[in-house]
């Protein structure tokens, strides 16, 4: 069974699906990681050392104070999205998990476009992206929170 993990950029995103992929391999061998990052966030240097399979895009931020650069992050966004549809035409995954950063909102915006589920995971402020996926999520959960164990 195949979980695509997306997220990155800093380590407080990257280290949870990392986490989360060993708890669930431990649980259950038959599930297979694999992770989706950017070339320019921790995820270029942590991944190789790993051992999960991974693919790394040329992807952005939004530049919001030097907008005239954002036709890299438009450009990173279509490409890394066909990327992402190569992965799931290749090995079609049982869901999406995102851990926040960029990296996460194209790829769970994939999984959302082509009704494939998919989880956040959120363990501390809400940013932009993180925000716009949890207004589509059919069921949200915060650490802390009654009925959280």
């Amino acid at each position: 069974m195949r979980i695509i993990f997306a997220g990155g950029g800093t380590g407080g995103h990257l280290y949870p699906g990392l986490a989360i992929a060993r708890a669930l391999v431990k649980q259950n061998p038959k599930v297979e990681p694999f992770f989706v990052g950017a070339r320019r966030g921790i995820e270029r240097d942590v991944l190789p050392q790993v051992g999960f399979p991974f693919e790394l895009l040329d992807l952005h931020p939004l530049y919001r104070s030097r907008p005239w650069e954002n036709w890299k992050t438009i450009k990173g966004a279509v490409s890394a999205w066909r990327r992402i549809a190569g992965e799931v035409n290749s090995e079609p995954p049982a869901c999406f998990v995102g851990t926040g950063g960029y990296a996460a909102g194209l790829a769970l915006a994939y999984a959302a476009s082509h009704r494939i589920p998919f989880v956040l995971q959120s363990a501390g402020e809400v940013g932009v992206s993180a925000s716009w996926r949890a207004g589509v999520a059919r069921v949200r959960r915060q650490p802390g929170r009654a009925g959280d164990k």
